[in-house]
């Protein structure tokens, strides 16, 4: 798996199930491909976890955290789930964890890379952030154009400006 194959299996998946310009539901999304979502308290460096198990896979979301870092949190488990699952060892009988916390991203896991990739896509599609620009006739940036999409989106400011800067725009 790469980057690019990351971002292109995104979006195939928001063009197969969502298709809609405006703010994408990872949680409906998850649940629609046939995850379950758990809202629970975990320690404070856990985003989530994604638990692979024979019957269901379940994605465990930090009830603690801003509803934008659990949506982006849920997409990035998603991503796992569907970039990497055919390449997890299965351990403690029949299941399988997988953390979402604060080393995913620095950058020195491919794996989290390319789940951060994916959900950045899932969640401000290239297409959506464009056509963003083009409705409200943005020329410039500026930091309340960005926390306008920040909110549009439902992201944090962070995340969309970083994704502002991977697209070239920022």
């Amino acid at each position: 798996m790469s980057v690019i194959q990351a971002k292109n299996e995104a979006k195939k998946i928001w063009e197969t199930h969502i298709g809609e310009y405006g703010k994408t539901e990872p949680e409906s999304l998850a649940k629609k491909i046939g995850l379950k979502v758990v809202f629970e308290k975990l320690d404070d460096e856990v985003s989530g976890v994604l638990v692979l198990q024979e019957e269901k896979p379940v994605i465990f979301v930090n009830s603690e955290q801003h509803s934008n870092r659990q949506r982006f949190t849920i997409a990035h488990e998603l991503g796992h789930y569907l970039l990497h699952k055919k390449e997890q060892v299965h351990v403690d009988n029949d299941f399988t964890v997988v953390y979402r916390n604060s080393k995913s991203s620095t950058g020195e896991d491919l794996h989290e890379i390319e789940a951060n990739q994916f959900a950045a896509e899932l969640l401000m599609p290239e297409k959506c952030v464009g056509q963003y620009f083009a409705d409200n006739k943005i020329r410039g940036i500026t930091e309340t154009t960005i926390a306008e999409m920040a909110n549009f989106f439902g992201v944090s400011l962070q995340a969309m400006s970083i994704r502002l800067s991977v697209l070239g725009i920022l």
